[in-house]
């Protein structure tokens, strides 16, 4: 770590400066012939972070004969325009916007307001007095009619202005009197409207696609300044676009995938379903889709996201300052949101690819009122068992499918609902003798509506079920189906409240009422003896209320601060078992058993979660940030792998096992450049976990109705150190980063076998200090670009054997202590080719081709290692690798 982080610094003080180049700094030499204007800007984007928009047939005609040494970009643009209709704005630092000298041009008969016309808010009956009013409504996209989240409303010349929320909302204050609004979002044209302010009202704009000669910017959903204007700090907002521009594994988008290449995050390896964020294992990571909490992320052992990339709109996870609407888990917040389907006209998008192949279809059911969309995928993956090593694996069998559906209908400007379906099912044979199957379906019911000019809220019921069973066929007598799951119904409610220009008030409420069936073991086929066996139901009621305030305390320092309150309470009916010193984990024995009752409360337990942000800008474009947040978490994921499996157990908090609780500090230090053109961020972090979960070595933990005596409590600390550099704009995109980090735990109990390597601090199993990422894509021209991806890191900690002893004539292998040895370095580079269908501005049916390689030189990475015997007694170490080849792939996408 001492010999990394001078080189962090040394990055920071030499490399950051080079960036902050400004657009008045490029300077442009080159000698033309009659060359056409789009010629010239291509050169210049291909050289230097910058963008140039406009109308393709405003340049048509246009061609420039002359010279140029040395020449500055403000006078080069003014030379190249003389004489014609043109002129230019720059826009937020890198992007260069063409515009036509007569406005007229600008409207182009879609019946929109010209800007010399005069819009009136409000009326005079209104006004008691009032020395201001609130102006709200919604920005909403042209061409589909669904809000558009994070447009920038701005009042001349006031110069003050807001973003839209998630739905397309804004609401601004401003003094009685006339106003010119400018309205701007990436990727669209800027819309100007002059307004009257009387008293409060509501005005909404229609933006529409900017008609620009590179279609890949739609790219923003926030201010391009947010890392560090903002006072929320470890999170990312994934961009879905960028997302179907990385290179994917068998050509299928993948969200989560894309996640695992952000700092902070890892996966135990190949094959490993979930994902680790900041020290945290899989179970601590909370995931909604629209509100419906999703438990297993992954198909196919966690090559595949189990998110349809077509059909999502957002996503954002929170590493840390998680804000106080959010609760439940200790280490991450996964939100990801499905698209609405378009108002105005069908859409269709798909994908053919060699593993599964995808549909989706956007249907407008009343105009501008009311639209569904609906798709799916489905799998016929068994083929790529063949390609790997292991044996095993070869003569398995894997399928899966995922489906979503959302209905939304807008009752009026202030009321929207709409009701998303999810279900998603993987099975897996394992050499036909044993069987896995895992599902996770749910339901969610959402509506948004205006309380009045200052006040939105929203309401979200949903529920979500969790089911997997697990069949053992290979001995006939003992055959064997395992079925288990669990159901959740969860309500949420949050008011926001703008009060001023300083103020946003988010409170809410959450219910949450779980229904768990720890398992059902039956006899499976004709000749097997097994005894059915049942374990008893678990019930458990959860509340938490909060209420939090982001707050502009000056220009430059603002603060966000929250506070969550969680409650919790196992129910019966359940018989409880009384340990002797109420002891179930170490040398108590069973003194009685306690029946309860229906409803009757087992265990409570509750307690605040504060949440604190902080943010101080340093100038126009440097921020430091600190945060700090409590979590708590009342279902544990015991398992005694390293990943998600079809065998892990989700257990409520009950009599002995105590809610796990997490506090996380962050502090960061976040720069941008070149107008945004570059992000980065430095941010260290420290977090302590109480009441951990472990178990036993040895456990026992599958039907196993009295499963406290296989656990263990215990503490664990992780931090680390994670730097991240963006590039967003220019023919090279991408990010790399670099992550230090430890997660380490510790169980120490009074007895013996209550303790874990004596009681001394050791590795968890995804400790994994160094990871190294970079992902990038090239535009080579308007339709063929290349992206890439390489990561490294450290191998991930084992137990391994380091002798044997004899038990009468059996051979005992002799274990080191727990997670003492680490598995091979991991790394990997992916590469993919898109290929895009032509360029024509009206066309039914668009496509695209893309070519990737996975695991591009063949790294045969270690997953696992494992021992046989030999013949002499000794034993022989053998390296489990899932993927150990490059595995290539085509895909074909569409839209219509």
């Amino acid at each position: 770590m001492r010999k990394i982080l001078p080189g962090i610094c040394l990055f920071w003080i030499v490399y950051l400066p080079l960036c902050a180049q400004s657009i008045e700094e490029i300077r442009w030499t080159g000698s033309y012939s009659n060359t056409k204007l789009p010629t010239i800007f291509e050169a210049i984007e291909a050289q230097y972070p910058v963008r140039f928009f406009y109308r393709q047939e405003w340049l048509e005609d246009i061609v420039f004969t002359g010279t140029f040494s040395q020449e500055p970009l403000p006078q080069l643009m003014q030379k190249l325009l003389q004489g014609t209709e043109l002129t230019y704005k720059p826009y937020q630092g890198p992007y260069i916007i063409l515009l036509h000298k007569n406005p007229n041009t600008l409207n182009h008969g879609r019946g929109r307001e010209g800007e010399d016309n005069l819009i009136v808010i409000g009326d005079s009956l209104s006004n008691q007095g009032q020395t201001s009013a609130t102006v709200s409504g919604y920005i909403r996209d042209g061409a589909t009619g669904q809000g558009v989240t994070g447009a920038t409303i701005f009042a001349l010349p006031l110069e003050k202005g807001i973003s839209t929320n998630i739905n397309g909302y804004f609401s601004l204050s401003l003094p009685i009197g006339n106003h010119r609004l400018q309205v701007n979002s990436l990727g669209f044209e800027e819309e100007s409207r002059n307004i009257k302010v009387i008293s409060d009202g509501s005005l909404s704009v229609d933006l529409y696609e900017e008609t620009a000669r590179l279609e890949e910017i739609t790219i923003t959903e926030r201010a391009e300044d947010y890392n560090v204007s903002s006072a929320q700090m470890s999170a990312t907002r994934m961009d879905i676009q960028k997302v179907k521009k990385m290179p994917a594994f068998l050509g299928e988008v993948d969200l989560i995938n894309s996640i695992e290449l952000l700092p902070g995050v890892s996966v135990a390896g190949e094959g490993s379903a979930g994902f680790n964020v900041r020290g945290g294992d899989v179970g601590q990571n909370l995931i909604l889709l629209d509100g419906i909490s999703i438990f297993n992320p992954s198909h196919l052992f966690g090559f595949f996201s189990a998110f349809n990339a077509d059909l999502l709109s957002d996503a954002t996870l929170y590493k840390g300052g998680i804000p106080a609407r959010y609760g439940g888990r200790l280490a991450s917040v996964l939100d990801v949101s499905v698209k609405e389907g378009n108002l105005r006209q069908i859409k269709g998008s798909g994908g053919i690819g060699l593993v599964a192949s995808r549909l989706s279809l956007e249907v407008p059911l009343v105009e501008e009122k009311s639209a569904l969309i609906i798709g799916g995928r489905a799998s016929y993956s068994d083929w790529i068992l063949n390609r790997v090593d292991d044996m095993d694996l070869r003569q398995s069998e894997a399928s899966f499918y995922d489906a979503n559906l959302k209905w939304t209908y807008r009752l009026n400007e202030a009321h929207k609902i709409g009701l998303t379906g999810y279900i998603s099912n993987d099975d897996f044979t394992y050499t036909r003798n044993t069987s896995y199957g895992y599902q996770n379906k749910g339901a969610a019911f959402n509506w948004d509506f205006l309380i009045s000019q200052d006040w939105l809220s929203s309401l979200t019921l949903s529920h979500s079920r969790f089911s997997y069973e697990v069949g053992d066929l290979q001995d006939s007598t003992r055959a064997s189906l395992l079925q288990a799951g669990f159901d959740i119904s969860e309500g949420r409610w949050n008011v926001t409240r703008f009060w001023g220009e300083r103020h946003q008030v988010d409170a809410g409420l959450s219910l949450s009422y779980y229904s768990f069936e720890p398992g059902e073991q039956q006899p499976y086929g004709d000749f097997s003896l097994l005894t059915p066996e049942t374990l008893a139901e678990e019930q458990a009621w959860e509340m938490a209320v909060y209420l939090s305030d982001e707050f502009t305390i000056t220009p430059a320092l603002s603060l966000n601060i929250g506070l969550r309150y969680n409650q919790y309470r196992a129910l019966g009916p359940a018989d409880v078992t009384i340990y002797q010193n109420g002891n179930p984990s170490g040398s108590g024995r069973v003194v009685d058993t306690v029946s309860y009752a229906s409803g009757e409360t087992i265990a409570q337990y509750q307690g605040l979660e504060p949440r604190l942000a902080l943010k101080y800008n340093l100038d126009a474009r440097s921020s430091i940030k600190l945060s700090y947040n409590r979590m708590r978490q009342n279902m544990h994921l015991i398992s005694n792998a390293t990943s998600i499996t079809p065998t892990d157990i989700w257990k409520l908090s009950n009599k002995y096992v105590q809610p796990q609780i997490g506090d996380q500090y962050a502090i960061g230090y976040f720069r941008n450049a070149i107008g945004n053109v570059i992000e980065s961020s430095l941010e260290v972090y420290y977090k302590d976990i109480h009441q951990l979960v472990e178990y036993k070595d040895g456990a026992e933990i599958l039907m196993n109705d009295q499963l406290e005596t296989e656990l263990l409590t215990g503490i664990g600390r992780a931090y680390g150190a994670e730097l991240y550099v963006a590039k967003n704009l220019g023919r090279l995109t991408g990010w790399l980063s670099y992550t230090y980090s430890r997660s380490l735990r510790k169980v120490d109990g009074q007895y013996p076998d209550e303790r874990v390597n004596q009681g001394s601090w050791y590795p968890s199993n995804f400790d994994k200090p160094h990871d190294f990422t970079v992902v990038g894509n090239y535009q080579f021209t308007r339709r063929l670009r290349m992206g890439f991806n390489f990561t490294y890191s450290t191998g991930r900690p084992v137990s391994l054997p380091e002798g044997t002893y004899k038990v009468g004539n059996q051979d005992i292998a002799h274990f080191s202590a727990r997670n003492q040895y680490r598995v091979a370095d991991y790394h990997r580079l992916d590469i993919s080719f898109s290929v895009d269908g032509n360029l024509k501005k009206k066309k039914k049916w668009d496509s695209s081709w893309t070519f990737a390689i996975y695991n591009l030189y063949g790294r045969n990475n270690p997953y696992s290692i494992f021992f046989r015997n030999n013949a002499g007694g000794s034993l022989t170490a053998y390296q489990l690798a899932i993927l150990g080849r490059p595995f290539p792939s085509v895909t074909y996408n569409f839209k219509f």
